[in-house]
């Protein structure tokens, strides 16, 4: 897990949020699809490799429900998108979409330092070639 790409595909899908919020992009979303934290790249891999490879970690129990608590808020979002663009535009710019945002990067830098860290042997069954903690995944794009 790359956890520089997947905080990078965060901000570019919440840059693409706001333009399609504001109108500059056509392309909609679904606010069905946005309840979901298993369709993103990073839900795929929190609810794949990552569950797996960390699952009792507090760190990452925390992305977990932060992730999923972003999801909802965003599909929430652009639900009032559809009667409301201007409201929409308003709640994406509030406290609790911000501060879902931060903490997801927050927790996805936490994890970081410690795949990052040299401690543990680099010969244990739950580390990947690099010493890491984390099972490599593919590479996250927006």
């Amino acid at each position: 897990m790359n956890f520089d790409d997947a905080i990078s595909a965060h901000v570019r899908w919440k840059m693409r949020l706001r333009d399609f919020l504001a109108g500059k992009i056509g392309e909609p979303f679904d606010p069905e699809s946005l309840l979901r934290d298993d369709r993103c790249e990073l839900g795929e891999w929190i609810h794949q490799e990552g569950r797996w490879a960390i699952l009792r970690d507090p760190d990452f129990q925390e992305l977990k429900a932060v992730h999923l608590a972003f999801h909802l808020h965003v599909g929430e979002i652009v639900r009032e998108a559809e009667s409301d663009p201007r409201v929409a535009l308003f709640l994406l710019d509030g406290d609790s979409f911000l501060e879902l945002s931060m903490k997801v990067i927050t927790c996805l830098q936490r994890l970081k330092k410690k795949c990052t860290r040299s401690s543990g042997s680099p010969d244990d069954p739950d580390r990947d070639s690099n010493g890491s903690l984390f099972k490599a995944a593919r590479p996250m794009n927006a």
